[in-house]
């Protein structure tokens, strides 16, 4: 959502700027995923994929150690072909907890040490759908950021995928980017840049 910031010029006069920007974050550009293990920002999974291997699909999933707001994307490719597209997705991975604000989920915390009752592991699993938190026993996609995007030829300048908004994208969700090759196109090469906005960028 976007805000408005005051600010006054030299000759006094106040101005309103309208700015996606979440107070107390900076605006960050990124071909890489965090690296969660050591706390790195920045160092981590690139966003990029090469189908040497002449798959059909592939993909790439990136991780951020805060919570980040996603507002616009830029796309390179080399050798694609018609019907060659990308997909990019905010996912929640598979039997991560996630907390149900309306006590609708179908997981609940079962004892003072915050313990969760797993659906697909606790002997009585909560089927009414009343628990504290969701839990899926496979990849959930909270979000699609770009669906089927095609690309064809290479393109080297890039392409801005622009908003005027951000998405919020918590630190338990991982950030996918999924390559549909028409042909199995063993000469198709895509990379990604996201444009965020977090609280810390080093």
């Amino acid at each position: 959502m976007a805000r408005k910031v005051d600010f006054v010029q030299h000759d006094g006069t106040k101005k309103i700027l309208t700015t996606p920007r979440q107070e107390g974050t900076f605006l960050y550009f990124t071909g890489k995923g965090d690296d969660i293990a050591n706390g790195l920002v920045g160092k981590g999974t690139d966003m990029s994929l090469i189908n040497s291997a002449g798959e059909a699909v592939m993909s790439v999933e990136c991780s951020f150690l805060d919570d980040v707001f996603l507002k616009d994307g830029m796309a390179f490719w080399e050798g694609a072909v018609f019907g060659d597209t990308v997909d990019m997705e905010i996912v929640l991975p598979a039997n991560t907890p996630m907390p149900s604000e309306d006590e609708t989920g179908n997981a609940g915390i079962i004892d003072a040490q915050g313990t969760i009752s797993y659906i697909t592991a606790s002997p009585t699993p909560d089927e009414t759908w009343t628990g504290a938190y969701y839990l899926f026993p496979m990849d959930y996609v909270a979000h699609r950021f770009v669906n089927s995007f095609p690309m064809n030829g290479t393109n080297n300048v890039g392409t801005v995928l622009e908003s005027s908004d951000t998405a919020e994208i918590e630190n338990i969700f991982k950030f996918r980017i999924t390559v549909n090759s028409s042909t199995s196109n063993p000469a198709l090469k895509v990379f990604t840049v996201l444009e965020l906005y977090r609280t810390r960028t080093t």
